[in-house]
């Protein structure tokens, strides 16, 4: 074997190495945009989730799913508490993946409604940094 050879070959091994690791990281996010119930989403909608932890992935499916919803619907949809999908939700929306307005209910505070309205130019800005 000439030292070319073993250069390629050391090259082969660390790409395979690489896609090992790859694919640790990429199959819990494929698991879960990949179930079922999820192929109703809009693959331009699916693409945007990819880059987002699971635990995001699934606030967004469920305000994908049914629309506008405050952090407590979520949270019943979800399983998850109201304050951790608050916080949730306030990332995504920071991130501009959702809109919030802010409503009265006929008793009580008001509410913050969340929509699934990603702003693309935002998160082009946010992809490249």
């Amino acid at each position: 074997m000439t030292g070319q050879d073993e250069k390629i070959d050391e090259i082969l091994k660390t790409l395979q190495l690489i896609v090992k690791k790859l694919d640790v990281i990429i199959a819990p996010k494929q698991r879960l945009l990949l179930k079922p119930e999820n192929m109703d989403v809009p693959e331009t909608d699916m693409r945007l989730l990819f880059g987002l932890h699971s635990h995001l992935q699934r606030t967004c499916l469920t305000l994908i799913k049914k629309g506008v919803m405050s952090a407590n619907d979520v949270a019943h949809e979800t399983g998850r508490a109201r304050a951790v999908e608050s916080s949730y939700l306030n990332q995504l929306e920071d991130r501009g993946y959702l809109v919030s307005t802010r409503t009265k209910p006929w008793r009580g505070g008001p509410v913050k409604l969340f929509k699934w309205q990603p702003n693309i130019a935002g998160l082009r800005e946010v992809l490249q940094q």
